[in-house]
Protein backbone atom coordinates (compact mmCIF):
# COMPACT_ATOMS: atom_id res chain seq x y z
CA UNK A 1 0.00 0.00 0.00
CA UNK A 2 1.42 3.68 -0.54
CA UNK A 3 -0.51 6.44 1.42
CA UNK A 4 -1.92 9.16 -0.55
CA UNK A 5 -3.38 12.18 1.25
CA UNK A 6 -3.70 10.13 4.47
CA UNK A 7 -5.53 7.61 3.33
CA UNK A 8 -4.31 4.45 1.96
CA UNK A 9 -4.59 3.84 -1.87
CA UNK A 10 -3.70 0.18 -2.41
CA UNK A 11 -2.97 0.36 -6.39
CA UNK A 12 -2.84 3.24 -9.31
CA UNK A 13 -7.11 2.10 -10.18
CA UNK A 14 -7.85 3.39 -7.03
CA UNK A 15 -6.15 6.80 -7.46
CA UNK A 16 -7.19 6.59 -10.96
CA UNK A 17 -11.75 6.45 -9.59
CA UNK A 18 -10.42 9.70 -7.59
CA UNK A 19 -10.52 11.40 -10.79
CA UNK A 20 -13.22 10.45 -12.94
CA UNK A 21 -12.12 13.41 -15.63
CA UNK A 22 -9.90 11.16 -16.48
CA UNK A 23 -12.75 9.07 -18.79
CA UNK A 24 -13.67 12.46 -20.47
CA UNK A 25 -13.30 13.05 -24.24
CA UNK A 26 -11.79 15.43 -26.33
CA UNK A 27 -9.74 17.70 -23.38
CA UNK A 28 -6.78 19.56 -25.02
CA UNK A 29 -3.42 19.07 -23.38
CA UNK A 30 -1.08 21.42 -22.10
CA UNK A 31 2.38 19.64 -21.75
CA UNK A 32 5.94 20.05 -20.46
CA UNK A 33 8.44 21.15 -22.76
CA UNK A 34 10.70 18.09 -22.38
CA UNK A 35 10.80 14.52 -23.26
CA UNK A 36 8.28 13.38 -20.49
CA UNK A 37 5.89 15.99 -21.64
CA UNK A 38 6.11 15.59 -25.58
CA UNK A 39 5.71 11.53 -25.20
CA UNK A 40 2.88 12.17 -22.41
CA UNK A 41 1.59 14.56 -25.38
CA UNK A 42 1.78 11.82 -28.48
CA UNK A 43 0.22 8.87 -26.48
CA UNK A 44 -2.58 10.36 -25.28
CA UNK A 45 -3.29 11.71 -28.61
CA UNK A 46 -3.23 8.57 -29.86
CA UNK A 47 -5.04 6.17 -27.26
CA UNK A 48 -7.43 9.08 -25.76
CA UNK A 49 -7.61 11.32 -28.69
CA UNK A 50 -6.95 14.48 -26.44
CA UNK A 51 -5.19 16.92 -28.38
CA UNK A 52 -2.03 19.19 -28.08
CA UNK A 53 -3.00 22.62 -26.94
CA UNK A 54 0.44 24.27 -25.58
CA UNK A 55 3.31 23.70 -24.01
CA UNK A 56 4.33 25.34 -20.82
CA UNK A 57 7.81 26.41 -19.61
CA UNK A 58 7.24 27.87 -16.46
CA UNK A 59 7.21 31.36 -18.24
CA UNK A 60 4.75 31.17 -20.56
CA UNK A 61 2.49 29.03 -22.61
CA UNK A 62 2.74 28.63 -26.32
CA UNK A 63 0.08 27.70 -28.31
CA UNK A 64 -0.80 25.85 -31.22
CA UNK A 65 -2.16 28.34 -33.99
CA UNK A 66 -5.12 25.84 -34.65
CA UNK A 67 -6.44 26.89 -31.56
CA UNK A 68 -6.49 30.67 -32.60
CA UNK A 69 -8.83 32.02 -34.53
CA UNK A 70 -9.27 35.86 -35.59
CA UNK A 71 -6.57 36.60 -32.71
CA UNK A 72 -9.42 34.66 -30.03
CA UNK A 73 -8.30 31.46 -28.21
CA UNK A 74 -10.92 28.72 -29.44
CA UNK A 75 -10.19 26.30 -26.23
CA UNK A 76 -11.98 27.33 -22.91
CA UNK A 77 -10.07 26.43 -19.02
CA UNK A 78 -12.81 23.74 -18.71
CA UNK A 79 -11.26 21.40 -22.13
CA UNK A 80 -7.65 22.22 -21.01
CA UNK A 81 -5.30 18.86 -19.26
CA UNK A 82 -2.30 19.86 -17.79
CA UNK A 83 0.06 16.91 -18.10
CA UNK A 84 3.76 16.79 -16.42
CA UNK A 85 3.13 20.14 -15.08
CA UNK A 86 2.30 21.14 -11.26
CA UNK A 87 -0.62 23.61 -11.57
CA UNK A 88 -1.95 24.79 -8.42
CA UNK A 89 -5.01 25.63 -7.98
CA UNK A 90 -8.11 23.15 -9.46
CA UNK A 91 -6.95 22.75 -12.64
CA UNK A 92 -6.87 19.29 -13.99
CA UNK A 93 -3.25 18.12 -14.00
CA UNK A 94 -1.28 14.75 -14.31
CA UNK A 95 1.62 15.10 -12.94
CA UNK A 96 5.04 13.27 -11.11
CA UNK A 97 5.81 16.40 -8.98
CA UNK A 98 6.34 16.98 -5.70
CA UNK A 99 4.21 19.74 -4.82
CA UNK A 100 4.56 20.53 -1.29
CA UNK A 101 7.59 21.74 1.43
CA UNK A 102 5.42 21.03 4.79
CA UNK A 103 2.98 18.09 4.83
CA UNK A 104 0.14 20.92 5.69
CA UNK A 105 0.42 22.53 2.16
CA UNK A 106 -2.20 21.93 0.30
CA UNK A 107 -2.15 20.06 -2.95
CA UNK A 108 -4.68 20.30 -6.40
CA UNK A 109 -7.21 18.17 -5.54
CA UNK A 110 -8.21 17.83 -9.40
CA UNK A 111 -4.57 16.45 -10.00
CA UNK A 112 -3.65 12.52 -10.47
CA UNK A 113 -0.73 12.27 -8.77
CA UNK A 114 0.66 9.89 -6.60
CA UNK A 115 3.23 12.29 -4.84
CA UNK A 116 0.53 14.01 -3.17
CA UNK A 117 1.25 12.80 0.39
CA UNK A 118 5.43 13.46 -0.33
CA UNK A 119 6.52 16.87 1.22
CA UNK A 120 10.58 17.52 1.52
CA UNK A 121 11.21 15.56 4.93
CA UNK A 122 9.94 12.09 2.80
CA UNK A 123 11.00 13.57 -0.78
CA UNK A 124 13.16 10.38 -1.57
CA UNK A 125 9.90 8.02 -1.25
CA UNK A 126 8.37 9.82 -4.41
CA UNK A 127 7.74 7.80 -7.66
CA UNK A 128 10.78 9.44 -9.19
CA UNK A 129 9.40 8.13 -13.12
CA UNK A 130 8.11 10.11 -15.56
CA UNK A 131 4.51 11.09 -15.98
CA UNK A 132 4.40 8.95 -19.25
CA UNK A 133 4.97 5.78 -17.33
CA UNK A 134 1.79 6.71 -15.11
CA UNK A 135 -0.41 7.28 -17.85
CA UNK A 136 0.71 3.91 -20.08
CA UNK A 137 -0.45 2.18 -16.61
CA UNK A 138 -3.71 4.49 -16.55
CA UNK A 139 -4.96 3.39 -19.76
CA UNK A 140 -3.51 -0.56 -19.20
CA UNK A 141 -0.63 -0.34 -22.39
CA UNK A 142 0.65 -3.46 -23.05
CA UNK A 143 4.10 -3.62 -22.38
CA UNK A 144 4.71 -7.07 -23.44
CA UNK A 145 4.72 -5.87 -27.07
CA UNK A 146 7.83 -3.71 -26.66
CA UNK A 147 11.21 -4.77 -26.95
CA UNK A 148 14.05 -4.23 -23.83
CA UNK A 149 15.30 -0.68 -26.15
CA UNK A 150 11.67 0.21 -26.18
CA UNK A 151 11.31 -0.09 -22.68
CA UNK A 152 14.83 1.25 -21.83
CA UNK A 153 13.83 4.34 -23.60
CA UNK A 154 10.44 4.70 -21.42
CA UNK A 155 12.61 4.51 -18.56
CA UNK A 156 15.07 7.07 -20.18
CA UNK A 157 12.48 9.52 -19.85
CA UNK A 158 12.94 12.13 -16.67
CA UNK A 159 15.72 9.80 -16.24
CA UNK A 160 13.51 7.32 -14.32
CA UNK A 161 15.21 4.61 -14.34
CA UNK A 162 17.49 6.35 -11.54
CA UNK A 163 14.79 5.82 -8.91
CA UNK A 164 15.63 1.84 -9.23
CA UNK A 165 19.37 2.77 -8.76
CA UNK A 166 19.06 4.98 -5.48
CA UNK A 167 16.63 2.72 -3.56
CA UNK A 168 15.17 -0.85 -5.41
CA UNK A 169 12.86 -1.22 -2.63
CA UNK A 170 10.82 2.32 -2.85
CA UNK A 171 11.40 1.36 -6.84
CA UNK A 172 9.57 -1.81 -6.55
CA UNK A 173 6.48 -1.01 -4.06
CA UNK A 174 5.92 1.65 -6.74
CA UNK A 175 5.99 -0.95 -9.30
CA UNK A 176 3.47 -3.01 -7.43
CA UNK A 177 1.42 0.38 -7.34
CA UNK A 178 1.30 0.68 -11.08
CA UNK A 179 1.53 -2.78 -12.08
CA UNK A 180 4.73 -2.28 -14.67
CA UNK A 181 5.89 -5.66 -13.61
CA UNK A 182 6.41 -6.31 -17.28
CA UNK A 183 8.14 -3.02 -18.30
CA UNK A 184 10.66 -3.14 -15.64
CA UNK A 185 11.63 -6.53 -16.32
CA UNK A 186 14.72 -5.05 -17.52
CA UNK A 187 16.40 -3.89 -14.47
CA UNK A 188 17.17 -7.96 -14.17
CA UNK A 189 18.90 -7.49 -17.73
CA UNK A 190 20.75 -4.26 -17.53
CA UNK A 191 22.89 -1.99 -15.50
CA UNK A 192 22.69 1.88 -14.85
CA UNK A 193 25.42 2.42 -17.78
CA UNK A 194 23.43 0.41 -20.56
CA UNK A 195 19.84 2.74 -19.17
CA UNK A 196 22.59 5.84 -19.60
CA UNK A 197 23.41 5.12 -23.02
CA UNK A 198 20.12 4.68 -24.21
CA UNK A 199 19.03 7.78 -22.63
CA UNK A 200 21.99 10.20 -24.46
CA UNK A 201 20.99 7.86 -27.72
CA UNK A 202 17.78 9.30 -28.26
CA UNK A 203 18.29 12.52 -26.67
CA UNK A 204 15.74 12.09 -23.78
CA UNK A 205 17.58 15.46 -21.58
CA UNK A 206 16.66 17.30 -24.43
CA UNK A 207 14.44 20.49 -23.96
CA UNK A 208 11.79 21.57 -26.46
CA UNK A 209 11.63 25.66 -27.60
CA UNK A 210 9.99 27.45 -30.61
CA UNK A 211 11.74 29.81 -33.10
CA UNK A 212 11.72 33.26 -34.75
CA UNK A 213 9.33 31.94 -36.87
CA UNK A 214 7.10 30.50 -34.36
CA UNK A 215 7.65 26.76 -35.18
CA UNK A 216 8.63 24.13 -32.39
CA UNK A 217 12.59 22.79 -32.50
CA UNK A 218 14.17 20.40 -30.26
CA UNK A 219 18.04 21.18 -28.41
CA UNK A 220 20.27 19.87 -26.51
CA UNK A 221 21.24 21.46 -23.13
CA UNK A 222 24.18 21.86 -20.47
CA UNK A 223 23.74 19.21 -17.24
CA UNK A 224 26.33 18.82 -13.99
CA UNK A 225 27.25 15.64 -15.80
CA UNK A 226 27.71 17.03 -19.25
CA UNK A 227 26.45 17.91 -22.46
CA UNK A 228 22.50 16.18 -23.35
CA UNK A 229 22.16 15.98 -27.08
CA UNK A 230 18.71 17.03 -28.69
CA UNK A 231 15.53 14.81 -28.62
CA UNK A 232 16.16 12.40 -31.43
CA UNK A 233 12.73 11.98 -32.42
CA UNK A 234 13.51 10.03 -35.57
CA UNK A 235 15.11 7.28 -33.80
CA UNK A 236 12.37 7.18 -31.09
CA UNK A 237 9.99 6.90 -33.89
CA UNK A 238 11.15 3.14 -35.12
CA UNK A 239 9.05 2.38 -31.70
CA UNK A 240 6.67 4.68 -30.63
CA UNK A 241 5.91 6.59 -34.22
CA UNK A 242 3.23 9.23 -32.79
CA UNK A 243 5.65 10.54 -30.53
CA UNK A 244 6.86 13.73 -32.46
CA UNK A 245 6.57 17.61 -32.38
CA UNK A 246 3.66 19.41 -33.92
CA UNK A 247 4.49 21.08 -37.01
CA UNK A 248 2.17 23.56 -37.14
CA UNK A 249 2.93 27.11 -36.43
CA UNK A 250 2.85 28.26 -32.52
CA UNK A 251 2.61 31.69 -30.66
CA UNK A 252 3.88 32.80 -27.18
CA UNK A 253 1.48 33.61 -24.70
CA UNK A 254 1.72 36.01 -22.08
CA UNK A 255 0.04 34.91 -19.04
CA UNK A 256 1.71 37.09 -17.01
CA UNK A 257 3.82 34.77 -14.94
CA UNK A 258 7.49 35.29 -13.63
CA UNK A 259 9.84 32.18 -12.87
CA UNK A 260 11.14 31.81 -9.94
CA UNK A 261 13.36 29.45 -7.56
CA UNK A 262 13.27 29.21 -3.51
CA UNK A 263 15.55 27.20 -1.20
CA UNK A 264 13.66 25.41 1.30
CA UNK A 265 16.00 26.37 4.42
CA UNK A 266 14.09 29.90 4.16
CA UNK A 267 10.88 28.83 2.83
CA UNK A 268 8.68 26.81 5.31
CA UNK A 269 5.32 26.44 3.26
CA UNK A 270 4.97 27.08 -0.76
CA UNK A 271 1.59 29.19 0.67
CA UNK A 272 4.26 31.78 2.02
CA UNK A 273 5.25 32.86 -1.66
CA UNK A 274 2.00 34.81 -2.89
CA UNK A 275 -0.17 33.58 -5.38
CA UNK A 276 1.84 30.87 -6.94
CA UNK A 277 0.37 29.10 -10.49
CA UNK A 278 2.53 26.34 -10.65
CA UNK A 279 4.86 24.70 -8.16
CA UNK A 280 7.57 21.82 -7.58
CA UNK A 281 10.60 20.79 -5.87
CA UNK A 282 13.63 19.97 -7.39
CA UNK A 283 15.00 17.69 -4.55
CA UNK A 284 14.92 18.09 -0.88
CA UNK A 285 16.49 21.70 -0.68
CA UNK A 286 15.16 23.46 -3.60
CA UNK A 287 12.76 24.47 -5.98
CA UNK A 288 10.93 26.15 -8.67
CA UNK A 289 7.15 28.53 -9.31
CA UNK A 290 5.53 30.56 -10.95
CA UNK A 291 3.86 33.24 -9.72
CA UNK A 292 1.13 36.13 -11.06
Amino acid sequence: MIIFSRIFMKNSNELLKAHDWFNKEDLKVVWNNDSDGIFCAGFLEEFKGWKPFSYYDFNQMVLDNTYIVDGNITVTKNEIVYVDVAIEGNKRTIDMHITKISHDDKTNPNSLNPNHHIARNNYTDKCAWGAIIAILSYINYDFSVLSDEAKMILWGVDSGFLSYFFNSNTFYKWVEFYGVQELASVFSKYNKSDFEKVQYKYGLQGTIKTNKDGYIYTTGVQKKSGWCPAINFKAIQEYFPFVKLPETKQTPYDIGLQSKKFDCNSTKSKHDLGCVFSFALNGKQYGQYSIR
